[in-house]
């Protein structure tokens, strides 16, 4: 567990500059910007350092969440919850649309995580503020790619925050924490932000 903190702690230093807890995603409220504005600059190359970093964040996130918590708890059980990682979209400004979705789900998600912590793991404060960093990484991820929505299509995004559904009974809670942390690992893949409209994959998700 030490040697995996570290790594994450190394991470968020490398890639964070002073982050306040849970940062919310800012957007555009219109797309009458230009690409210099300071919310929106270099909002790709933002995005695609993002998701690469965010793979590695997310399994160490997992790592330490699976040490943190149940004797025995493997990754085997992280089952459940792939039909909300799955962009559908197949023309670029709906697979936009459908990232921003998943990312208010994930970042959603990380809260609650976190406040689950705080509740069974009092002590594993360290924990915590790397779960609350993340979020904030997510936060700013999602307004980079609303910029691109922006950019490329003119289209301003307002994403509403998810229902959750998480399950009752401690286990069944810890099941799905894990398996937000497992899924979120699998999509922050390095495609999944195109280099342009004209480049975007179909992707296979994997889940």
């Amino acid at each position: 567990m030490g040697s995996t903190t570290g790594i994450l702690g190394m991470l968020l230093v490398a890639c964070m500059m002073a982050s306040t807890a849970y940062t919310k995603p800012v957007a555009p409220h219109s797309c009458s910007y230009n690409n210099t504005d300071i919310l929106c600059h270099k909002s790709l190359q933002n995005s695609r350092n993002a998701v690469i970093l965010l793979r590695d964040l997310m399994k160490s996130l997992l790592a330490s969440y699976l040490s943190n918590n149940v004797q025995g708890m493997n990754e085997d059980i992280c089952t459940s919850l792939g039909d909300r990682f799955l962009p559908h979209g197949v023309v670029e400004s709906e697979r936009l649309i459908q990232i921003q979705k998943v990312l208010a789900f994930i970042h959603a998600s990380l809260r609650e995580i976190t406040r689950e912590q705080r509740e069974f793991n009092p002590n594993c404060k360290t924990f915590h503020s790397e779960l609350e960093g993340v979020a904030s990484q997510i936060a700013s991820l999602a307004s980079n790619v609303a910029c691109m929505m922006c950019e490329r299509h003119n289209t301003p995004v307002t994403v509403e925050v998810p229902q959750l559904n998480r399950p009752s009974g401690v286990f069944r809670q810890k099941q799905w924490s894990c398996s937000v942390l497992s899924k979120s690992a699998l999509f922050f893949r390095p495609d999944l932000i195109s280099e342009g409209p004209q480049q975007a994959p179909h992707l296979n998700w994997g889940l």
